[in-house]
């Protein structure tokens, strides 16, 4: 996304996403979107780590190297960029998307990290076609 036309389907919201991180900022007394405040909104927010999921030490190197990308942008990168420069988009629309779709709060699908998403279990996938196919069967059989 390079931040012209509309958002693509399946980003996060960013300005739900900046009401979030302003709400942790608030609460916590940040001024910048240091790492340990971007560690607060994804444990607040994110839906794996609300059932109790934890990072493993790779994702939690590409979330550090991640939130060093975004600070990049501040004026005062080594504490992370204010809210007040995301939301003005310093940190330019497409960085902050890829960064949020990347750690999504809802979800964080596999798909985002370029791997193949698959929505159902292979079980589920089973019954799923074998109801089509009876439904089919069914259908041509009223014909």
């Amino acid at each position: 996304y390079d931040g012209r036309e509309s958002i693509p389907f399946g980003f996060p919201d960013p300005e739900a996403v900046l009401n979030q991180m302003q709400e942790v900022l608030n609460e916590h007394g940040f001024t910048h979107l240091t790492f340990e405040a971007l560690q607060t909104w994804w444990k607040k927010f994110s839906r794996h780590a609300v059932e109790g999921d934890q990072f493993t030490d790779v994702e939690q190197s590409d979330f550090f190297n991640d939130w060093q990308r975004l600070s990049s942008y501040g004026a005062q990168p080594e504490l992370g960029p204010t809210l007040e420069e995301l939301s003005s988009w310093k940190v330019p629309l497409n960085e902050f998307l890829q960064f949020i779709s990347d750690w999504n709060y809802e979800g964080n699908p596999e798909y985002n990290k370029g791997k193949l998403w698959k929505p159902r279990s292979p079980e589920e996938e089973r019954r799923m076609e074998e109801a089509i196919e009876a439904a089919m069967r069914e259908t041509r059989t009223e014909l």
